[in-house]
């Protein structure tokens, strides 16, 4: 585009709408405290590349868009940028850690399901086909269905932050039932920093 400035729009949970062209919005990089606007709030607003957000609730998926525009005349170029990130949880949770998905809010509180390749997550779900299966125990489990998925569909299902101490043994277990094709794999990954 021609234009000569770039407004950004963050909300949180979904994707923010469209601006209205000819209307000036004022950007605050504190969540909440820009012009209201596509269901969101302007974060920012100006000619440069760059902006840190403050304001923002843990364990939430925050959705952008990115709108070049004129300033004279305000006219938004509506073949925006989008993208999404999401916060870290701010609760550490204590040890012993157990969880079983039995809620029926997936995934549970402070967890993280992100695709990384191909589509399709991890869910929640009371039964399984693809093997026939049930719970270990309780109401629920997650799974992935990489019977319905196309080949090289990957997901990472991330727990809440743990407080692990350098030079201590800690134990990780979970019951795990599928079949298992030529290319499926689970990975479990311990990592020291949160990215």
């Amino acid at each position: 585009g021609n234009g000569n400035s770039v407004m950004v729009i963050a909300r949180a949970g979904s994707a923010p709408t469209d601006p209205t062209s000819g209307t000036s919005y004022t950007a605050n990089a504190a969540y909440g405290s820009g012009t209201a606007v596509g269901g969101g709030y302007c974060v920012y607003n100006g000619t440069g590349t760059s902006v840190a957000l403050t304001g923002l609730s843990s364990s939430t998926v925050y959705y952008f868009a990115i709108y070049e525009y004129n300033t004279a005349g305000t006219c938004y170029l509506l073949t925006e940028l989008t993208g999404s990130a999401a916060t870290l949880c701010s609760s550490v949770i204590t040890l012993p850690y157990s969880e079983s998905f039995d809620g029926a809010t997936f995934p549970p509180t402070c967890w993280l399901n992100t695709q990384v390749s191909g589509t399709g997550l991890w869910q929640r779900s009371t039964s399984g086909t693809y093997p026939t299966c049930s719970p270990h125990s309780g109401a629920g489990m997650a799974y992935f269905n990489s019977y319905s998925y196309t080949l090289g569909t990957t997901s990472n299902l991330i727990s809440p932050p743990m407080p692990l101490t350098a030079g201590s043994c800690y134990s990780i277990s979970f019951w795990i039932y599928g079949v298992f094709y030529e290319y499926d794999e689970i990975t479990t990954y311990v990592n020291t920093s949160p990215t």
